[in-house]
C-alpha cells in the first residue's frame, strides 16, 4: 500500500492499475457495512434526504447508532457526505477519521508510518462495497 502525506493522483492511480482498468467503488455501501457491523460509529454525520441536507452532531463523543438508533436506521437509505467516525473493536487503533463517501474521500486524523489499522479499515470498506 502506498503511504505518504503528499501522494499525487498519478502515483496512486499507477499503483492501482494492475491490468489497465480501474473500477468504481461505492464507499457509502462500504462505510455503512462497517457501521452495521459495529466496527465504526458516527459522531458527526451529514446525509442527503430528498430536498434537504441534514447534519447531526452527537454530544459527549457518543455514537449516533448507539444513542439514536431510529435516526441511524433512517439515514441508511440516504447518501453520506463529510462525516466524522470513530473506529471500534479490532479497528480502534485508527481512532477518529473523516469520510465523505459520496465524493470518495477518507481522511485520518493521525499519520502512522507503520502499516496498520488505517490500511485494514480501508481494505474492509472496499471489500464491503
Amino acid at each position: 500500500m502506498l503511504r505518504g502525506k503528499s501522494l499525487s493522483e498519478e502515483v496512486v492511480t499507477s499503483s492501482v492499475l494492475t491490468d489497465g482498468t480501474l473500477s468504481a467503488s461505492d464507499l457509502n455501501k462500504g462505510i455503512k457495512a462497517l457501521w452495521a457491523g459495529d466496527l465504526i460509529d458516527a459522531f458527526r454525520i451529514k446525509y442527503k434526504k430528498p430536498g434537504s441536507t441534514n447534519t447531526q452532531n452527537m454530544d459527549e463523543e457518543q455514537g449516533l447508532k448507539k444513542i439514536d438508533p431510529k435516526v441511524y436506521e433512517e439515514l441508511q437509505k440516504f447518501p453520506l457526505y463529510m462525516s466524522v467516525f470513530s473506529a471500534l473493536g479490532a479497528l480502534s487503533d485508527v481512532g477518529q477519521f473523516s469520510a465523505d463517501p459520496s465524493k470518495g474521500f477518507i481522511g485520518f486524523t493521525k499519520y502512522s508510518k507503520d502499516e496498520g489499522s488505517g490500511d485494514e479499515l480501508i481494505r474492509q470498506i472496499l471489500e464491503n462495497n
